[in-house]
């Protein structure tokens, strides 16, 4: 099944736009593709620089449900960290328009005008009200919303608050990376990717293999480094060759990738500081793979550490890059790689492969756990599901938690979900979310449903297993929305 795309991170994912094709059999012609002309982006939007600030300084304090002062001054900090920026990482200008919203009042503080200039100006900020037709997300952040004209990056106040000041900070890098990518003229776009094959147990000891292979090369220098990162090379192109998926991960990591990279490195004072800030966090996103779907996980780690390791060397391979480009292939290139080891020559001990194959073995097991348990509440028990082609326009999601694809059952969502179409909105607080696309006729999205209330227009369901809370949800359906009983469950349909 295909998976498409959330520009959300461990965060929050928008969903983009299929592009269709057909995953070329990965071989040394991927190599030839990912370096290219650079790429034209005298025509991107992203160029522009951002507006300058209204000239009045003095403001009556606005009357929003936000805490002003605090979110103005971290917006002024963003625009400091772009302004030192000036072009030096990506050689484009990284302003972006950015929303801080109160998904509870809607009530909005901007770091620019919109140009149908809604919003009012306060100082060096603007604020207002969203209107009831635009959507807000309780959790994470939205990449493209938009809203008076322009397109927007959109970061729940609730989400932001509890992350520390560089946090913060690197998430608007890393969400204003992904705000640049949707520029063709820049990057090519956003494109869908497949990685279901990161659910099979030799893939995924193999990405954690050469995660560990790629912390050592960070971590030395020489010809350790150069070995390093031609034994992980040579794990990747094993598990390439055995999977046939090469495209799709490519895809994955040079959209979250890259985003990731930006986000570590735009915050940072200085090139020690930027070390210091890899290997914190590309150790502590190391441990917590083992934990969630490495589907959505690994394009995180794994294209960063070769962006920074790319970094470290002469090569000019920013102007190179593209959705489809091969930084494994850029970073092989620039170290003078002639020849990858033959994997049965590699040391694989000493890359953790005792450790990872008991992990994964137990992960293995605990996933037909999973599988028998998302049987008993998605097949035996009542569920609420709602039909994408039953709606007036689309399905909009955000969400803060795990994700992870079954063959059986699509995508699985864990972790509180925010849903919002022509049907009404629904808020997943806690448990489990399907989300199924096999074909654009099928659409659906699916909720357990057990113990219904009702009242007038609002639902809510809170799904146990004996004494335990698994599940609960609250729906608003708008007028000319109903309900009805389908299956052993119930179905969200027009009104006729």
């Amino acid at each position: 099944m295909r998976v498409f795309l959330f520009v959300f991170s461990i965060l929050v994912l928008t969903f983009v736009a299929s592009c269709g094709r057909t995953a070329p059999v990965y071989d040394e012609a991927l190599q030839e593709s990912s370096v290219e002309e650079p790429s034209r982006r005298e025509n991107c939007p992203a160029e522009t620089p951002a507006p300058p600030p209204p000239e009045e300084t003095w403001y009556v304090m606005p009357e929003v449900s936000l805490p002003f002062d605090t979110v103005a001054s971290f917006l002024a900090h963003t625009q400091e960290m772009f302004d030192n920026d000036g072009g030096a990482l990506w050689g484009f200008p990284f302003h972006v328009p950015i929303l801080i919203v109160d998904p509870v009042t809607r009530d909005v503080i901007a770091n620019r005008a919109d140009p149908s200039e809604y919003l009012a100006p306060a100082g060096h900020v603007f604020y207002g009200t969203l209107p009831e037709d635009v959507r807000v997300w309780a959790a994470g952040v939205l990449t493209a919303l938009d809203f008076g004209g322009e397109q927007w990056v959109v970061m729940s106040w609730p989400f932001l608050r509890s992350k520390d000041h560089i946090h913060r900070l690197g998430l608007v890098a890393h969400y204003a990376m992904h705000w640049h990518q949707r520029c063709p003229d820049f990057f090519g776009g956003l494109l869908a990717f497949d990685n279901s094959h990161m659910n099979e147990l030799e893939a995924r000891m193999s990405i954690r293999l050469e995660m560990n292979a790629l912390t050592r090369a960070f971590r030395t220098t020489g010809d350790a480094r150069t070995a390093y990162v031609a034994d992980a090379l040579a794990i990747r192109a094993e598990r390439r060759r055995i999977f046939d998926h090469a495209e799709d991960e490519n895809i994955f990591m040079n959209i979250e990738g890259l985003a990731q990279y930006t986000e570590m490195a735009l915050p940072a004072n200085s090139p020690q500081d930027i070390r210091a800030r890899v290997l914190n966090g590309m150790e502590n996103m190391a441990f917590q793979v083992r934990d969630i779907g490495l589907e959505r996980a690994f394009g995180y780690f794994v294209g960063a550490m070769y962006a920074f390791l790319l970094n470290e060397t002469d090569a000019a391979w920013e102007q190179n890059i593209n959705v489809r480009a091969d930084l494994g292939y850029m970073l092989k290139d620039a170290m003078g790689i002639s020849e990858l080891p033959p994997i049965e020559t590699i040391n694989l001990m000493r890359f953790g492969y005792n450790a990872i194959s008991r992990e994964e073995h137990e992960w293995a097991d605990a996933r037909a756990r999973m599988l028998a348990w998302l049987t008993e509440i998605f097949i035996n028990q009542p569920t609420l599901i709602i039909y994408g082609n039953g709606l007036d326009d689309g399905i909009s999601l955000g969400f803060s938690g795990h994700m992870s694809s079954f063959t059986e059952f699509g995508t699985i969502i864990i972790g509180n979900t925010d849903f919002s179409g022509s049907f009404g909105t629904l808020n997943l607080r806690n448990g489990y979310f399907r989300r199924d696309e096999a074909d654009s006729d099928s659409f659906f999205i699916m909720v357990t449903a057990q113990s219904l209330v009702i009242d007038g227009n609002r639902i809510t369901a809170q799904a146990t297993d004996g004494n335990r809370r698994h599940s609960a949800w609250t729906m608003y359906l708008n007028e000319g929305y109903t309900f009805i009983e389908y299956g052993n469950g119930f179905r969200v349909v027009r009104c006729i």
